[in-house]
């Protein structure tokens, strides 16, 4: 019997609760707080307040609100069993100093200072900004044109035809690479015609 008399208590105040338009302010009373995460603990349903500081928000006569806003200090609101019928409420919050820890920015030391100071570094070692040099591309042997035998060789075999599409690759590469160059020059001109 008592428990019944409970359920029924709880859903009664349930169903007294209202909608609410609450406001979250700032300490001058006039700037709104947008981006506040607003928790009814009785019913647990958030809001999150808009650019003008409205939430909206379901309230029992008794129910209580959680306010949490980066810059703030968490605010706990009390719907008095009086204001059951107020439909607006407006909730000033109170600014709350964050204290960062020190930031100390040094640069690291060069490798000169580093060998100026006596440190021994191994000789792999490299500035950041070293860029290694390419590797030299291996060349192939040109075909040899020594005769006619020589020249029906390379018209006729495959290692003929291969150096033919070599060749041709290569030109089609170099090419390609120039193209790209005077693309990459000519980005920088309003009309993009470079040094051609």
């Amino acid at each position: 019997m008592v428990t019944l008399q409970c359920t029924c208590s709880y859903t009664a105040s349930a169903q007294e609760a209202g909608w609410v338009v609450g406001t979250l302010l700032q300490p001058d009373s006039k700037t709104p707080v947008l981006g506040a995460s607003i928790s009814n603990i009785r019913s647990q349903k958030v809001a999150v307040s808009d650019e003008k500081g409205r939430f909206l928000m379901q309230l029992a006569a008794g129910d209580s609100l959680l306010v949490h806003a980066l810059g703030y200090k968490t605010f706990l609101y009390l719907h008095p069993a009086e204001a059951a019928r107020q439909k607006e409420i407006a909730i000033t919050l109170t600014a709350d100093a964050v204290l960062l820890k020190e930031v100390e920015v040094f640069a690291l030391p060069s490798l000169r200072d580093l060998k100026t100071k006596g440190f021994n570094l191994p000789d792999n070692v490299r500035s950041p900004n070293y860029v290694p040099a390419p590797e030299p591309v291996q060349q192939l042997p040109s075909p040899s044109v020594g005769g006619p035998i020589d020249a029906l060789y390379n018209m006729l075999s495959n290692e003929g035809k291969q150096l033919r599409q070599l060749k041709a690759f290569e030109q089609r590469q170099a090419a390609e690479q120039e193209r790209k160059e005077q693309e990459d020059y000519n980005k920088y001109f309003k009309d993009n015609k470079g040094y051609q």
